[in-house]
């Protein structure tokens, strides 16, 4: 019996850390979804992993053996830990916070047929090339006083920055359809809405 809840609470752990996969691929599923899963996932991955550890010590304790069929359920509940930690979008596409510019750009490792991104913003001008913001698809800079989270979509190639002084710096929150920003600091939410749109650039 000891043995079958250890599944169950196994299976649960790895179903709650890799549902985000479906929840981001199935476009019916509502956004709100993500979100709450962000809020959810670490919690009860680690409230099942704590709870059947203390099950499984107090077990060892009483016994003074450990049964080697709880190793499979014990595995699984590890993977869970990792996975929540290792494979979700804000991990696998970090976002890059304040960045060292140079003032040679001609000293930097930058092929002739590069594309760059052009942002001037409260009298201060930068670029970026592509292949260094495609990486983690957000940057996030000071113009002056102002601060500045630089977006990078791959699908369409358009990059689009958001004066983000309010708010805080922005990461990848979760990938559905477009990339979905969300604040990192103090801010958790999905909501775009307080973001001051600066321009919008299509790379040809």
């Amino acid at each position: 019996m000891t043995l079958l809840i250890f599944y169950l609470l196994a299976l649960t752990a790895l179903v709650v850390s890799l549902v985000f996969i479906p929840l981001i691929l199935v476009t019916a599923i509502p956004l709100s979804a993500v979100y709450y899963h962000s809020l959810i996932r670490k919690p009860v991955v680690w409230g099942i992993t704590l709870f059947v550890v203390a099950w499984q010590g107090w077990m060892i304790v009483q016994t003074g053996v450990f049964p080697w069929t709880h190793a499979v359920p014990l595995a699984l509940i590890g993977l869970s830990v990792f996975i929540i930690y290792n494979l979700y979008p804000s991990v696998a596409f970090p976002a890059v916070d304040y960045p060292e510019m140079s003032d040679d750009p001609r000293a930097l490792p930058i092929k002739d047929d590069a594309q760059v991104a052009i942002i001037e913003h409260n009298g201060i001008t930068k670029a970026y090339p592509l292949d260094y913001l495609i990486h983690g698809h957000i940057i996030n800079d000071w113009f002056g006083d102002r601060l500045v989270s630089l977006t990078y979509c791959a699908l369409c190639r358009s990059v689009i920055p958001f004066d983000v002084t309010d708010i805080g710096p922005l990461y990848v929150g979760a990938m559905k359809n477009v990339p979905v920003l969300r604040t990192a600091r103090p801010v958790r939410s999905f909501n775009k809405a307080r973001l001051s749109r600066l321009l919008v650039l299509f790379i040809p």
